[in-house]
């Protein structure tokens, strides 16, 4: 997930390569194929088109959906739906908890 993060503004079509030459081949295609979907949810209209993302995304549905909530920093309707759908709600709720109480504890030392 850290070199999704890193990678996540070049076009997808470019990420095999650079991990390519940094000695990431193993991960070249599981985080190019994260960048590949990554804001596809937010075009989605209705359910029948959230199953077709699970079904089209399902190998790495997980780590989509971890990458969409922190980098919104909060979970959205459709992360929800999606993850209700897919049958990880309950896992998606303990990431939202998470980043949660990782916001409440950079505030607090903010505040300091």
């Amino acid at each position: 997930m850290r070199l999704a993060v890193l990678l996540h503004e070049e076009p997808p079509e470019r990420v095999p390569a650079l991990l390519e030459r940094k000695g990431f081949t193993s991960a070249a295609p599981l985080v190019t194929a994260v960048i590949a979907a990554f804001g596809g949810l937010w075009k989605l209209a209705c359910d029948e088109e959230a199953a077709d993302y699970i079904r089209a995304h399902g190998a790495y549905l997980e780590l989509l959906l971890l990458f969409e909530l922190v980098h919104e920093g909060e979970p959205t309707s459709w992360m929800k739906r999606i993850a209700a759908l897919a049958g990880l709600e309950s896992r998606f709720e303990t990431w939202v908890r998470r980043l949660e109480s990782g916001a409440a504890a950079r505030a607090g030392v903010e505040q300091v």
